[in-house]
Formats: C-alpha cells, structure tokens, sequence
C-alpha cells in the first residue's frame, strides 16, 4: 500500500511539473512576437489580452448587437441581378458576388441599413450595433507654479477617462468628470512624496493610471508616468514580402493602442513606393501592382487591437526585381510611425 501511495505521489508531482511547463510555454508564445518594425515603440510588446480585438465580422443575417469596438466588417453577398445599398452607397461586389463593407462606429448606437434591389422588389435590413469604448483612464502631467508649497496648498490634478459616466477617484477622492470625459480633482500631495492614482470604474470594468512624484523642501522636483503595458501603442508590420506575377496576396498589419495616443486621432495608413530603404521620397507606382488598404481610415480608441488589411494584386507583366516600399502610418495627417518593406517580385 506504501508502495502504490508513493508511486501516486511521483505521478501527482509530473502531472503538476508538466502542466506548470506547459502553461509556461504557452503564456511565452501567446504574449511575444517578433517585428521588422523600426519604430521608437518597437521594444513595447504589451499584453494582447488587455486589448479588444477588432474588427469584428458580422453578416447580413446578424442582428442586433453591442460590441467594444469602433472597427465594423459587414460580410455579405449579391446573388444574380439584385443591386444591393449598404447606407445609401451601392455595393460593387466582387465576381464571386461576396462583398466586404467596413464601418468606423460612434460610440453609442449605430444604424447599418441594407437594401437588396431585385426586379422591382425592395428587401431592406437594418441592424444596429452599439459600440461602447474599453474603459481607459490617464493622468495629466499638472501644472507646477514656482514656489508653491503643494503639501499646504491643494493642485490641481486633471486627466480624461473613456466613459464620461464611469466613476473616477484621484488618491481615493473623487474627481470631477465632464460630458467630454475630461476629469478634475484636487488634493495635497505627501511631504515624502509618493504617487499620484487615478481610478476609473463602470459596472464590472476597472482601469488605472499613476504619476510618481518626488518633494524637496516642499517643492515638488518632478513627474513620472507610471509604467503600464496599456500606456504605449504598438504597430506590428510583417517582414519583407515575396509575391509571383499574377497572384493576389493579403497582408495584416496589426495596431495596438495604448494611452499615448490621442483620443479618437483619425489614423490613415498609405503605402508607397520608394528609392530605397529608409527613404521617404515617392516613387511612380510600380506598374502592374495594385495596393488596397482597408480600412484606409478611422478613428482610434485607446485599448483595442486594430487590424488593416492589404492586398496586393500582381499583373502577369509585372516585371521582377527587389521594390523598397515605405509603410506609414498616420495620425490626424502626421506621420506617426514608419517602417520599410521590400517587396520581391518573381515570375514564377
């Protein structure tokens, strides 16, 4: 009996061993990947579980629904002669009659209407979708006068939280929050110096933000954001692509944002042409090669994982050789982020 309890023990301890081991592994794989990219927030590779993915795929049978992202790709189909509207636009499908429509919602409720045209006959299809953004919260660097003691004298704390209805608490106080989810509060800071937290709450989500400050003879010396793997956004570009003369190819290029980013910034991705690698300087299009970028704009809400897709058509003339190709991406028409990719074309 001695002997079958120890042999259970030795069993017990290499199931556990290896499922600590896998599980490892696991979370090693799911929260590292490698980048090409060479952007200042290239060595930020923050936890993707925080971040709401997008888009979300619905279809022309979805319905009503409410999701957490602004980035909408309605999936649907136009059989034989029937025109089809999505929102008043018609839809020019593809030859296999499928077509993909993206939307950038405002948050609140949003209507997608579509109206199928067939021999006189209106079929029309309305779904609403409600997009409520990730709860997200960010303290404001204050301002500092000169020889105020703000351990007797209360500063001035501001910041801006997603939901303007969530609750926000600065140090345990609550903070004043706006119709524009700007917030306010007041309060004196520790002789030690110590840190600044702001909480934000709604329902069942919760997010914080802090500054670390230090005093010396009662004069504040200086701010530091605290450091979260939400506060820096992060761009994953693929490495350099190979395509053959004629074939069709879909790219993904993947943005995760974080607190640095302003708010609903409206963002843009172009792809171009270019002399060389790390140049900027727009070269004519290369011919026989067609870039598509969907979306090719939208409005960025901090705490979601955007995905743009691209696809590149090569014509059977296409010539081959190495292309250098700038990838950039924009906000609010400045450059943002940049990268380079070579593109390598092949008969074959």
């Amino acid at each position: 009996m001695f002997a079958e309890s120890g042999r259970m023990k030795s069993f017990l301890y290499f199931v556990l061993f290896t499922v600590t081991a896998l599980a490892l592994l696991s979370a090693a794989s799911c929260n590292n990947y490698t980048t090409t990219t060479s952007s200042p927030y290239e060595s930020v590779v923050p936890n993707t579980t925080n971040f709401i993915d997008a888009p979300m795929t619905i279809d022309t049978d979805s319905g009503n629904l409410t999701v957490r992202t602004n980035l909408i790709k309605l999936v649907g189909n136009v059989s034989g002669n029937a025109s089809t509207y999505v929102n008043d636009q018609k839809i020019d499908p593809n030859l296999d009659g499928t077509y993909v429509v993206f939307f950038d919602l405002k948050p609140g409720m949003n209507t997608i209407d579509i109206k199928t045209l067939t021999s006189g006959t209106v079929e029309n299809k309305v779904i609403e979708v409600t997009f409520t953004p990730p709860l997200k919260v960010w303290l404001n660097i204050p301002v500092i006068l000169n020889g105020v003691d703000y351990t007797k004298k209360e500063l001035d704390i501001g910041g801006f939280v997603t939901n303007p209805l969530a609750r926000v608490q600065v140090n345990g106080i609550n903070a004043r929050v706006a119709s524009d989810g700007s917030f306010t509060a007041n309060l004196l800071l520790d002789k030690k110096g110590k840190s600044i937290e702001a909480l934000a709450t709604f329902n069942d989500e919760m997010d914080a933000d802090s500054l670390a400050y230090s005093v010396n003879n009662n004069r504040i010396i200086n701010f530091i954001p605290g450091q979260q793997s939400m506060k820096v956004s992060h761009i994953k570009v693929g490495p350099d692509i190979n395509i053959i003369a004629g074939e069709i190819k879909d790219l993904h290029y993947e943005l995760f944002t974080g607190k640095d980013i302003e708010y609903r910034a409206e963002c843009s991705v172009r792809i171009a042409r270019v002399l060389s690698q790390g140049n900027r300087n727009e070269q004519p299009d290369l011919p026989g090669l067609a870039v598509d970028i969907k979306p090719s704009s939208l409005r960025l809400y901090p705490g979601i994982d955007y995905d743009f897709d691209v696809k590149l058509a090569a014509d059977r003339n296409i010539s081959e050789g190495d292309y250098p190709f700038h990838v950039g991406f924009y906000l609010d028409n400045v450059l943002w982020y940049e990268t380079w990719v070579n593109l390598r074309v092949a008969d074959k």
